[in-house]
């Protein structure tokens, strides 16, 4: 695939302010900056599909589907913190034995179990999206899933954290 530098330069200079513009208005601040540079990602990306004549509806569209995204991607993670916080009880006081167990459990799991656990837990992706992530079905995700967790969860058995006090 050969990319046309000056086209994109020119697509770019010339619509820049317009896609900025219409996700400034749709998302707030500190989301804009990556969406417009996704928008033009997927330009670059697909060059060969933006219309010459008039591109900004291509990149509209695309920029509107990123907004969209985005959107889902933050009611889907304050959706995650609420449960979160109504399932985690609040502790006075950080139990640094349990997070060193944890820790000292993740890192003697593969590399394959950990990628699995912490885009479950720590991005909040859910089965299906693993399963999209690994180019998988979601049945051949969720069972790579449950074993990693029954990994994490027999090397939890097994670890002793020396010299911390609880």
């Amino acid at each position: 695939m050969r990319v046309d530098h000056q086209r994109f330069t020119a697509l770019y200079h010339d619509t820049y302010r317009t896609v900025h513009a219409y996700v400034y208005r749709r998302l707030p601040p500190d989301d804009v900056a990556d969406v417009v540079a996704e928008t033009y990602l997927a330009a670059w990306r697909r060059l060969d599909t933006v219309p010459v004549a008039d591109p900004v509806p291509w990149l509209l569209a695309t920029a509107r589907n990123l907004v969209m995204t985005a959107w889902r991607t933050r009611r889907h993670r304050t959706a995650l913190t609420v449960a979160l916080a109504e399932l985690t009880p609040v502790a006075t006081e950080p139990d640094v034995a349990e997070r060193l167990a944890v820790f000292h459990a993740v890192a003697r799991l593969s590399a394959a179990d950990r990628d699995l656990l912490l885009a479950s837990a720590w991005d909040g992706l859910s089965t299906g999206q693993i399963a999209a992530v690994l180019g998988c079905s979601y049945n051949a995700a969720a069972m790579r899933l449950h074993r990693a967790r029954t990994r994490l969860a027999d090397a939890l058995q097994t670890v002793t954290v020396e010299g911390v006090t609880p």
